[in-house]
């Protein structure tokens, strides 16, 4: 069963995984509307495949409202090197379209004075986004919300500590990291979780072929047994 408070591994693993990596910084925030696009876009890709696709997008549309009345063929050309490239560039045209159709304009300022619940549930009625794209969003982009963003990394490496029941489910796994955060924790701390865990995912608790032997958590770990 999961606890029901905040669990004081989540912070253990932060600070774990900190010595092992060292501090994070977020960075390079896009505003909210390129982070949008720039999420969208990177589901089950590289950064090095992605980040290239999306400065194509922005060489290419000179603004958002180029891209929303953009034919989604023509799309799919721009980024055909990112997974599901057809589906993504209807998802992008789609979004954009309907952002167009709330506001007038693609622009997601309406949503800063928000709360956070409902900030999150108006970016997941969007073509294309998910929990994971509109945390993204909210925490990622110039907004820096406090809100943690979940993929299948983190999704992974927390049902295999116990902290969370699915390892597939990217939006139970999202409600239910978040629900073992620390309240004090801000948008940068969240941040350099995701981080943290997303880069020990890939690296040491891997899809296929985990690394337990040199997991600093493998002591307390209840997968470590199991998991091969």
């Amino acid at each position: 069963m999961l606890p029901l408070d905040p669990d004081p591994m989540l912070p253990r693993v932060r600070l774990a995984l900190r010595g092992r990596y060292g501090a994070i910084g977020a960075g390079r925030r896009l505003p909210p509307v390129d982070q949008l696009v720039r999420s969208e876009i990177g589901g089950r890709t590289l950064d090095a495949v992605s980040w290239p696709a999306f400065e194509a997008l922005k060489a290419r549309y000179p603004n958002w409202r180029r891209l929303a009345v953009a034919d989604p063929a023509e799309v799919e050309a721009v980024i055909a090197p990112v997974t599901w490239a057809e589906a993504k560039a209807r998802w992008l045209v789609t979004a954009l379209r309907t952002l167009i159709e709330w506001r007038g304009a693609p622009t997601l300022d309406f949503l800063e004075p928000l709360p956070l619940e409902t900030a999150f549930r108006k970016l997941k009625n969007l073509t294309g986004v998910g929990s994971k794209v509109a945390s993204s969003v909210l925490n990622f982009s110039t907004f820096a919300r406090p809100i943690l963003v979940v993929d299948t990394h983190l999704a992974r490496v927390g049902y295999r500590l116990g902290l969370a029941s699915s390892g597939k489910d990217l939006d139970r796994a999202h409600r239910e990291l978040m629900r073992l955060t620390e309240a004090a924790w801000d948008a940068e701390d969240l941040y350099e979780l995701h981080r943290l865990v997303k880069m020990f995912g890939q690296e040491v608790c891997t899809h296929d072929q985990p690394a337990c032997h040199v997991c600093p958590f493998a002591g307390e770990c209840p997968s470590a047994r199991v998991v091969h």
